[in-house]
């Protein structure tokens, strides 16, 4: 058995949960939403898939109940933990998606709750087999229809992301809706379940939606081939691969994603500015300096070059930089220096946006 988990970016809580016992091994993918749209919860997401997970391996040894009853049993321990100092009933309160396994004499035992992905790979099938729960990913397809009509970021697609954030919310663990596993112990009994006979499995990998993309997303793999990545090294291996691809599309123009961070927007900018630089005014020295406080990001890139004056309006980079700057409502500022050169600055508060 091989156990990997890796959080989204270094300076980030790591929102995965993945561990394991003799019998049986849980990986929770931790999922919340934007502070503004509020969770009444004091505790993190991180928390949450931390606790929740460590109470469900607990209760999988043991073998008198089955998996559902395991999750709904740690499902109503954790909401006892913070029901004093939450309001359990919002509807945003922190949650995960759960993959749990089992193994008896002669049974693997596996559940599944909401967009997390269970690879089998057994004797009778040529291909491995993939159990995944779709209803999240139904509701969100009649849901983000109009998101594709902006560009991203903007401020356009800000406040439609924002509608559609709060429209997939009131859809959660209804019976028209998705499951997820937060404060009420009933989403248990929606999770997908089965057994497979124990000595027919070669192979089993449950994943979070983030370590299946490098398949269901980016397509650069077969699941055959994502098994034999599996077998070849360790999951590290398999992450590598998914943050590779995921260097070279940093925005989700080729790929869309739905975890849009600030990190992508310090990089287009820095990016444009460049590209500004090497536009209009190469031959020159440039200087990029990124820095990050408490409360803000701050990015200022500064060139000693000869720009020959236009006057006409601003081109679609610096407006494009302007808006990104908008979507997280920081300050944005562009113009000549004394004498020669140009500045670009742009300040993003931190407080309330993913990084």
């Amino acid at each position: 058995m091989a156990l990997a988990t890796e959080a989204a970016s270094a300076d980030r809580a790591n929102e995965d949960f993945v561990g394991a016992i003799p019998n049986g091994v849980v990986v929770l993918d931790g999922a919340g939403y934007p502070p503004e749209l509020q969770t009444g919860c004091r505790h993190s997401v991180a928390w949450y898939a931390r606790t929740l997970g460590t109470s469900l391996l607990g209760t999988l040894g043991i073998e008198d109940g089955s998996l559902t009853d395991a999750l709904a049993r740690s499902i109503k321990a954790v909401a006892s933990v913070h029901s004093s100092t939450c309001d359990l009933a919002h509807p945003g309160s922190p949650s995960a998606i759960v993959v749990a396994l089992r193994r008896t004499n002669t049974t693997l035992e596996w559940l599944v709750l909401s967009d997390s992905v269970l690879v089998l790979d057994v004797d009778a099938a040529a291909e491995p087999i993939v159990i995944t729960d779709e209803r999240l990913d139904d509701v969100a397809a009649d849901l983000r229809t109009h998101l594709t009509d902006h560009p991203s970021p903007s401020k356009a697609h800000g406040k439609e992301r924002h509608r559609f954030q709060e429209a997939l919310l009131q859809h959660r663990n209804k019976e028209d809706g998705y499951w997820v596993a937060s404060t009420d112990s009933l989403a248990a009994e929606h999770a997908l379940t089965g057994t497979m006979p124990i000595n027919s499995v070669r192979a089993a990998a449950p994943l979070s939606d983030g370590a299946s993309r490098l398949v269901d997303l980016f397509q650069l793999a077969t699941w055959r081939q994502f098994m034999d990545i599996l077998a070849a090294d360790d999951p590290g291996e398999l992450i590598n691969q998914v943050r590779k691809a995921e260097r070279t599309d940093p925005d989700g123009s080729r790929w869309p994603r739905s975890k849009a961070t600030i990190g992508v927007a310090v990089y287009r900018i820095v990016q444009e500015s460049l590209t500004n630089v090497i536009k209009h005014a190469a031959p020159a020295g440039c200087v990029v300096r990124v820095d990050r406080t408490d409360n803000a990001m701050e990015i200022e890139v500064t060139d000693d070059g000869r720009r020959a004056p236009t006057g006409h309006s601003p081109g679609h980079g610096l407006i494009g930089m302007r808006e990104r700057v908008a979507v997280y409502g920081g300050e944005f500022t562009a113009g000549p220096l004394a004498g020669r050169g140009f500045r670009v600055h742009a300040r993003l508060p931190l407080e309330g946006v993913p990084t």
